[in-house]
């Protein structure tokens, strides 16, 4: 599993469920979907419960404490602090719409990609995971990906889908394997070779 990549333009996580699966899901939309989702509500959950999610260079994430790094007393001074009635959690929920905003933005055979297409809230995504936003600095509060352990834990959910898929799989292939045999028997008993 890949973390996710942090560029100016582009804040996403690619995931490869064939390889997470070991199951082959192209072309099952419904199931993508449900997937993507289910990563989606599990970044926003652990953020909105005021946990990040850290990447080192290897890839592997841990979770950590967005509250550790307090927010500013000139942003809790602000008139947007007090309009959206923030606390001195923090949940990076402002307004909401960074966090409303990520979506599956890709999906290519088995492979789904969850980021952001709208510019301003990739934008604050960045600088949020980076620390980095154009001319003003941020305090770093990484909060976007999936780790391994969140990511086998909602492999889970879907435990039954991936039987019924590989269910689905045998049976199409064992139809396929009576068809060939048919079709040689066919041809073997009208002496054909």
């Amino acid at each position: 599993m890949s973390a996710p990549t942090f560029k100016k333009t582009k804040v996403q996580q690619k995931i490869n469920l064939k390889e997470e699966l070991g199951v082959d899901i192209s072309g099952k939309t419904s199931i993508l979907q449900a997937f993507g989702q289910a990563i989606i509500d599990k970044i926003v959950t652990r953020t909105k419960s005021s946990k990040g999610m850290q990447f080192n260079k290897n890839g592997a994430g841990r979770e950590i404490n967005l509250n550790s790094k307090k927010y500013s007393k000139q942003y809790k001074d602000s008139k947007e602090f007090k309009a959206f009635g923030k606390t001195n959690k923090v949940n990076l929920t402002l307004s909401g719409d960074m966090l409303g905003q990520i979506d599956i933005t890709k999906i290519k055979g088995s492979t789904i990609t969850i980021g952001w297409d709208d510019a301003e809230e990739n934008g604050k995504a960045h600088g949020h995971s980076t620390g980095k936003d154009g001319k003003v600095p941020k305090m770093k509060r990484p909060f976007f990906g999936v780790n391994k352990r969140e990511l086998n834990s909602i492999k889970k959910e879907f435990k039954s889908d991936v039987k019924d898929i590989l269910s689905e799989d045998k049976s199409k292939k064992q139809k396929d394997l009576t068809k060939s045999l048919i079709k040689a028997l066919g041809v073997l008993s009208d002496g054909k070779s």
